[in-house]
């Protein structure tokens, strides 16, 4: 008795199953025109609500923002360093493309500006005949790095400006040399874009060639 009448139930459900899809077509079409209707229900378009899980937002009211901003933020501007970026979009500009001198300042439109140091004026030098630099520290030009004197016992004078001279204009600088007195000073002025070096070859009481350079 009981296998008959799960026997029926079943039949009954089976038959109920056939005639939906009959009438009403798979149940993947059923599900996007319920997911359809939905949408339609919460105010999206045709199109819209047929993308399964997909919403569109309303549009925004018209009018000014400011009425719709949390309390928190209406009547707030931006910090005081972007009103003035925003008033003076030219000082931004001109700050942000100026580019650090050799000194470490800052510099405008690309040319360096302020007095560069001799370590940085003679940047990847090949200093001949062996010079070594000598420190003053109570020297303020010293301390300063504007000025450094170098000295040598291992070359003559001739030769500590020829090598000068020869590694200057490597560098790219244009070369001026002037002799002072009986030739026992020489002095060379280098002179790269905005970089300007002189260097004061002689030979001191010791018979020791030096050097001293200044910017």
């Amino acid at each position: 008795m009981l296998f008959w009448l799960w026997f029926a139930v079943a039949l009954a459900v089976y038959g109920y199953r056939l005639w939906r899809r009959m009438t009403q077509g798979p149940k993947a079409e059923r599900d996007a025109r319920a997911a359809a209707a939905e949408g339609r229900a919460v105010g999206l378009g045709d199109k819209a609500a047929g993308r399964l899980g997909r919403r569109e937002l309303p549009p925004l009211p018209d009018g000014p923002l400011e009425p719709r901003l949390p309390k928190s933020l209406a009547g707030v501007g931006p910090p005081e360093g972007e009103r003035e970026a925003a008033s003076n979009p030219g000082d931004a500009t001109a700050t942000e493309t100026a580019g650090p001198t050799p000194d470490g300042g800052a510099a405008g439109a690309g040319v360096p500006t302020g007095r560069p140091t001799v370590a940085a004026a003679l940047r990847g030098i090949d200093l001949p005949g062996d010079l070594i630099p000598l420190v003053d520290g109570d020297d303020p030009e010293v301390a300063a790095g504007h000025k450094v004197t170098f000295t040598t016992r291992d070359a003559t004078l001739r030769t500590v400006v020829a090598g000068l001279a020869d590694e200057l204009e490597r560098l790219g600088y244009e070369v001026d040399q002037t002799v002072v007195g009986d030739g026992a000073e020489h002095r060379l002025g280098a002179v790269r874009d905005h970089t300007a070096v002189t260097l004061v070859v002689q030979v001191d009481d010791s018979s020791a060639v030096t050097v001293v350079a200044t910017t």
